[in-house]
């Protein structure tokens, strides 16, 4: 949780008929800090399955590409932050529509970084960053309803991130407030997680996984963490550490888990994907600094897709790649 005519081209055909139906989402990135000369983990190779995406304004190519979801149906929605906007493209990676464009008003947008789109009924929760709100579409784009921006009461300031709950709780990582706050479906705030007085204080959320046990993983750019919670916001723990040795990151963005439980995260400063297990022990990392096949330049976002593929949205690069990461 950017943005028509795009030019667009895929390296080869590839079916997300059994997607991941998560999103993750999908601006403006805080600035990675400089890589020191620490001695980086050893990353695996990924085997690229496509690679789409240039750098333009027409039909299939991206501005600022950040986030990202994918759904049951086989649709992928990129939020493109740059362009104001939300592209659309089918399983093979034609482009469909645009939804969104630039502007304060329902339906309009203003460097939205993400997207969530709710399994079944389609319909869009889209977090509007630069108009500090939410806003919830049909599945066509059709405005529903937005919240967040209020003059008094809690408001939202800068969100980054946007995710549903099973129970349909709304849960926001409101960037610049160092929280996430919790809504309804209605927009009505419900509370707010925020870490404080642990060991897991949140300071500069950008994005949000729930584990299949229910717990909240908070992408933490600031702190170059990524911190959980119970779902009433109760501390769990934390793992990550800034550097570029296994297990440590550098600005992380999006994170997804994968069917086998894992927990991928897009380690931005590092321009790779690690990955760990829920309880935050490092696996490994995948991909390397690069404009190739299988490099990345400025990572955002990742979602995981059924058949061990992993879909990564390669900010630096204009460009989103499908790795096979199942081996």
């Amino acid at each position: 949780m950017r943005r028509f005519p795009i030019l667009f081209a895929v390296t080869c055909v590839w079916s997300l008929a059994a997607a991941n139906t998560a999103c993750r989402q999908t601006g403006r990135e805080e600035p990675a800090p400089t890589m020191s000369a620490t001695r980086r983990a050893e990353a695996v190779v990924p085997t690229v399955l496509a690679v789409f995406g240039s750098h333009g304004e027409g039909a299939g190519a991206f501005l600022g590409p950040f986030g990202i979801c994918s759904t049951q149906t086989g649709e992928i929605y990129l939020v493109d932050d740059l362009a104001h906007r939300i592209s659309v493209f089918d399983e093979r990676g034609t482009f469909l529509r645009t939804l969104g464009r630039y502007g304060s008003g329902p339906g309009e947008l203003a460097w939205p970084d993400a997207v969530w789109v709710e399994p079944s009924s389609g319909r869009l929760y889209v977090a509007d960053t630069g108009n500090n709100r939410i806003q919830i579409w049909e599945a066509d784009g059709r405005f529903v309803r937005a919240f967040g921006r209020r003059l008094l009461g809690p408001s939202l300031h800068n969100p980054r991130d946007v995710m549903v709950s099973p129970d349909a709780e709304v849960f926001v990582a409101d960037f610049n407030h160092g929280i996430v706050r919790v809504f309804d479906g209605s927009g009505t705030h419900r509370r707010d997680i925020t870490g404080r007085g642990t060991p897991g204080a949140l300071a500069g959320p950008i994005q949000l996984a729930r584990s299949e046990a229910g717990e909240l993983f908070v992408s933490d750019t600031r702190r170059h963490a990524v911190v959980v919670f119970d779902a009433q916001g109760t501390f769990r723990r934390t793992f990550g550490t800034l550097g570029s040795e296994l297990g440590e990151l550098r600005s992380p963005h999006g994170i997804a888990f994968g069917p086998d439980g894992a927990l991928y995260v897009v380690d931005h400063g590092n321009d790779r994907v690690a990955v760990f297990t829920a309880d935050g022990q490092p696996l490994r990392v995948i991909g390397r600094s690069g404009n190739a096949p299988g490099e990345l330049r400025q990572p955002t976002d990742v979602a995981v897709l059924g058949g061990g593929r992993l879909v990564v949205v390669d900010k630096g690069n204009h460009r989103v790649q499908v790795w096979d990461v199942k081996g």
